[in-house]
């Protein structure tokens, strides 16, 4: 199942709703930045997969993401290949 979202609070009612395996929300959104739609969604399910991608690398938000339970970050832009590679390696 593949779900679109266009800022957190709509990303959060749609994990609630539908079966997803993998969530990747990007750090700044509208509305609520991907952290805080991320710590909802994993209150809602402690063993989500979550990835944040960003383009901007904050060793601090990224310290926090991994505090909270995402599981991975991945830099923007990003390549089929990378995307893989983070996935083989969180699973």
């Amino acid at each position: 199942m593949v779900a679109e979202a266009s800022d957190g609070i709509e990303a959060i009612a749609k994990y609630k709703s539908t079966p997803i395996d993998v969530v990747v929300t990007d750090l700044e959104m509208p509305n609520m930045k991907g952290i805080e739609a991320a710590q909802a969604m994993l209150e809602h399910n402690r063993d989500a997969i979550i990835i944040l991608a960003t383009s901007i690398i904050d060793k601090k938000e990224v310290i926090t993401a991994k505090r909270i339970g995402i599981k991975g970050v991945i830099n923007k832009p990003f390549t089929q290949e990378e995307f893989s590679t983070l996935l083989e390696q969180i699973s």
